[in-house]
């Protein structure tokens, strides 16, 4: 392995870095997103459901509120009721944990 081009450092040409975490181009990356995903889910008290890996659901306790996350690839939908304000909280919550802001 050698060091791109316009990356090199004089007297440290033999040495290359290592990467901490995937990039999209690498195999891998699918596999840490949906790992990173689901415990963010599970952090934010989402429920995976039993026949769907895909799909997650959030009831709220007090008012019975569902919202429903659906996963595609590397989109997540989310769904709720007509009062969307629990669910406006969950989905920015949800990008505030992944770091997408």
């Amino acid at each position: 392995m050698k060091q791109y081009k316009d990356f090199r450092l004089s007297g440290k040409k033999k040495k290359v870095y290592q990467l901490h975490k995937t990039l999209y181009s690498l195999k891998q990356a699918s596999l840490s997103w949906w790992q990173t995903m689901t415990k963010s889910m599970l952090v934010l008290e989402f429920k995976q459901y039993k026949y769907n890996t895909s799909v997650y659901y959030f009831i709220n306790k007090e008012t019975k509120e569902l919202v429903i996350a659906i996963v595609y690839v590397n989109d997540i939908y989310f769904v709720g009721s007509k009062d969307f304000l629990l669910l406006l909280e969950l989905k920015q919550k949800f990008i505030t944990k992944m770091g997408i802001l």
